[in-house]
């Protein structure tokens, strides 16, 4: 639900689509926005090469003016197929992550005199327009797992026959490497 939210304003559409919300935070005269619904995963950029969307992106977040800055707090979730990097096997995850970010109407200062770095606590919005695709997409690629594992104890796959080791067993036999470390264990150190 995107409306300006009134105290004890009851929460209708919890399903609502999303994808072509776009709020003018700087029109002025409202000072707060409840945004409650979905993105269907057809709206949704390819969040990886390797990532599948298995569901709708949920949206759940509250925009508010302090000192002059818009602040977009709450929740996103979203439902994704990837590869686990151990085995190889695609496994469905459920990343939900809280949102804490604050936004700006206008053009990042530091551009003005010539800096490359930009303020990283503050998200500028030179048309002043807020998209909740835009900012969702952003989100949800922040959560996505760097080293994605099926499980915590996945035992991957063998590195001679290449059998995945959580659904059998083989035959073959791992050489222990020599440490390379090993010869400093017998320094001597004054």
């Amino acid at each position: 639900m995107t409306e300006p939210e009134k105290s004890g304003a009851k929460r209708t559409e919890k399903r609502r689509d999303l994808s072509q919300v776009k709020i003018e935070l700087g029109s002025g005269g409202v000072d707060s926005w409840k945004i409650e619904g979905m993105l269907p995963d057809s709206s949704l950029a390819e969040l990886g090469a390797e990532c599948k969307i298995k569901a709708p992106g949920l949206v759940d977040v509250v925009i508010t003016k302090e000192r002059g800055l818009w602040r977009v707090q709450g929740e996103l979730e979203i439902s994704v197929e990837l590869p686990c990097s151990r085995c190889l096997a695609q496994y469905t995850s459920s990343l939900m992550t809280n949102v804490d970010r604050f936004f700006a109407v206008g053009q990042d200062p530091a551009l003005s005199f010539g800096q490359t770095e930009m303020d990283t606590d503050v998200m500028f919005l030179e048309d002043g327009e807020f998209s909740v695709l835009r900012f969702a997409e952003e989100e949800y690629i922040l959560i996505l797992p760097m080293i994605p594992l099926c499980k915590e104890g996945c035992l991957g796959l063998c590195q001679c026959c290449g059998t995945d080791k959580n659904s059998k067993s083989c035959n073959c036999i791992q050489e222990e490497k020599p440490n390379p470390f090993a010869i400093l264990g017998k320094m001597k150190i004054d």
